[in-house]
């Protein structure tokens, strides 16, 4: 439980590296040729829904690798924050093809470089902000347990829904008989 690393599994030897594909969970399936031309025919609410698919599936697939950087860090008791780990240092924590498709999703989502790189740095510490908060962080490690124990290699979507699910439940619960103590 040293600097919020609950699980000793997942503090398992360092040269072990595992592997786990997810079976669904974008929100977007096919990226469009471009952002307009797949909204051209919708309602302002629906292209702001879209929007938010778009910018939710990037947030995801840097949400990986920057939970890989924050576990290193932990582990060895090291300082993270956004200027130490920025999104090109993703690449070194197993984010090299997340980094691929996110770029394939902002090059579709905004034709500007410039808009492009604000864009990626919103989003970029949208996700380092969720992995850093302390609720969902035992949620990853609840997940990074349930990975190591069942050795799978594909897992479908719901099935790690399930285990972020439980693992929230476990730290209100934690929490609730805490505040009562």
């Amino acid at each position: 439980m040293n600097n919020d690393v609950q699980s000793s599994e997942f503090l398992g030897n360092p040269s072990d590296h595992y592997i786990a594909k997810v079976e669904g969970g974008r929100l977007i399936h096919t990226l469009p040729s471009s952002l307009d031309e797949a909204t051209k025919d919708f309602s302002a609410a629906q292209k702001h829904a879209y929007q938010h698919a778009f910018e939710a599936d990037i947030i995801n697939l840097l949400v990986g690798p920057l939970a890989e950087a924050r576990y290193l860090a932990l582990r060895d008791n090291e300082p993270i924050n956004p200027e130490l780990v920025n999104v090109n240092a993703l690449q070194y924590y197993g984010g090299s093809s997340d980094l691929k498709v996110v770029n394939e999703y902002l090059e579709c989502f905004i034709d500007s470089d410039e808009l492009r790189e604000r864009k990626m740095t919103e989003l970029f510490l949208a996700a380092f902000n969720f992995v850093s908060e302390r609720s969902n962080w035992l949620a990853i490690t609840a997940l990074a347990d349930s990975l190591l124990a069942h050795q799978e290699n594909i897992i479908e979507c719901n099935e790690i829904i399930d285990v972020l699910e439980s693992g929230r439940c476990r730290m209100a619960t934690s929490q609730s008989i805490a505040s009562f103590g």
